[in-house]
């Protein structure tokens, strides 16, 4: 399993996935937090490898990550729009009026890090899959 990562200054996005691109769970948690609750999920599951989106905060949790000293490999991933297609990906899965009224004017009505973190988890498969 992969643990997907999307830092910000505030909030944390997380998202656990198998290498079938399955998806075991996904959060958000608070910055201040990351420490005590990254912890907690990496002796939940089975990780193999960290992957941290390229954007802000990216610093900050991968030094984190090292002062929890797991020895897992932590791998940076662009990021490059993930927040964009995370708010269309969490837009189009709504479903009734709700759902027309959000895709006609665009608004996600939630933080949607944790869909961020599984497009990074997503992009980090996908480029293992292309160099296989």
């Amino acid at each position: 399993m992969i643990l997907g990562i999307d830092a910000g200054r505030y909030k944390v996005g997380y998202a656990i996935l198998g290498n079938d691109y399955k998806v075991f769970a996904k959060g958000i948690m608070l910055f201040d937090n990351f420490k005590s609750e990254f912890s907690e999920i990496i002796h939940n599951y089975e990780i193999e490898n960290i992957i941290v989106g390229s954007g802000t905060g990216h610093n900050e949790i991968v030094s984190l990550i090292k002062e929890v000293d797991l020895d897992l490999k932590v791998i940076i991933v662009s990021e490059r729009n993930s927040s964009v297609e995370a708010k269309w990906r969490y837009i189009n899965s709504l479903r009734g009026i709700k759902g027309l009224f959000y895709r006609i004017i665009g608004y996600a009505d939630k933080p949607v890090d944790d869909i961020s973190a599984v497009i990074i988890a997503e992009r980090y498969l996908k480029e293992k899959e292309k160099n296989n």
